[in-house]
């Protein structure tokens, strides 16, 4: 799982705050768009409108 960790960590994704194992990407110029991983389950992500 580390080697994961540091392959999201040079495409700039970056831990989440006060989570464990969840990376988080947000494209701010782009309406707040992001890219959740969490480890324990899946990838989440969030629909531009």
């Amino acid at each position: 799982m580390e080697k994961n960790k540091k392959i999201i960590s040079v495409l700039g994704f970056s831990p989440k705050e006060n989570f464990s194992n969840i990376f988080i990407k947000k494209y701010k110029n782009h309406e707040d768009y992001f890219l959740e991983i969490d480890f324990q389950k899946k990838i989440n992500y969030n629909a531009i409108k």
